[in-house]
């Protein structure tokens, strides 16, 4: 009797029809924000306001600085046509010199429209000025330039003198063959490439350069024991077995080359001694 009750009180609230409350707003949620206030003040902290304008030299220098520091490329182009209309109106507080020195690296922008508006800007300045000023950098440029060259005359010259100038041959010694055959030498330790007297060397430790070396030592080392090894292991079966397959397989792709010599070694004669 509960749940038929229960199901009956279900399907009545489907068709119950909604109240509506007259003169009441819909309820607002709980991270409602007011903003239909009216501010008395603005805070500014790292700006002030001001009834005065800056004068027009501070406003060309602070473009000035835009145009050759800023990243963003349309600061720089809207800087850059800032000064010309300025250079244009006859206002340059600062001096052809100083705007060539701070704007002759935008030469070489990435941007396109930003060295079209720095050639409209050159074109702006004085004609006499920018003769002077181009007269003043190439005698700069050509100044630097014959200094240099001379540095690498004379680089080419002596590089010329070492490699085709006939070297002074040594004076030639008739007796020099007997005198290594017969004397006995007066250097100290002659016979030190023998390694008579000194350490055994640690081929096990030792580095070489070229693979024959580096086969010949494992040859005679180490291929008869990680052949055993292998053999072992394969006999086990599983990943062990696997694993020494694919070392075998690694040994014969490294030592597939060589070739072992029947000379006697100077390793064999040193371990004799």
């Amino acid at each position: 009797m509960g749940s038929s009750n229960k199901k009956k009180k279900e399907k009545a609230k489907d068709f119950a029809k909604p109240k509506f409350k007259v003169g009441k707003a819909k309820a607002k949620p709980a991270n409602f924000t007011d903003t239909s206030f009216k501010a008395k003040s603005i805070v500014m902290g790292q700006q002030s306001l001001s009834t005065e304008a800056p004068d027009a030299g501070v406003q060309f220098k602070h473009q000035l600085s835009l145009a050759s520091t800023s990243r963003s490329e349309k600061q720089r182009k809207e800087s850059l046509a800032h000064l010309t209309s300025q250079v244009a109106s006859g206002n340059n507080p600062i001096g052809t010199a100083n705007i060539l020195s701070k704007l002759l690296p935008l030469i070489s922008d990435a941007a396109g429209p930003v060295r079209s508006q720095l050639l409209k800007l050159f074109r702006a300045l004085p004609e006499q000025e920018r003769n002077k000023q181009r007269r003043l950098i190439c005698s700069r440029m050509a100044s630097g330039c014959r200094g240099g060259a001379d540095w690498l005359d004379e680089c080419t010259e002596n590089g010329l003198e070492a490699g085709l100038k006939p070297e002074m041959a040594a004076p030639r010694n008739p007796n020099a063959y007997t005198d290594n055959i017969c004397h006995v030498p007066r250097t100290p330790n002659p016979f030190a490439y023998l390694n008579l007297f000194g350490t055994r060397r640690d081929e096990e430790a030792e580095m070489y350069n070229d693979r024959e070396s580096r086969q010949r030592v494992f040859h005679r080392r180490f291929l008869d024991s990680f052949t055993r090894g292998i053999a072992q292991s394969k006999k086990e079966g599983g990943a062990t077995g696997r694993s020494a397959i694919t070392l075998e397989q690694a040994l014969k792709e490294g030592m597939g080359e060589y070739e072992p010599t029947s000379a006697v070694d100077t390793q064999d004669l040193l371990d004799l001694w």
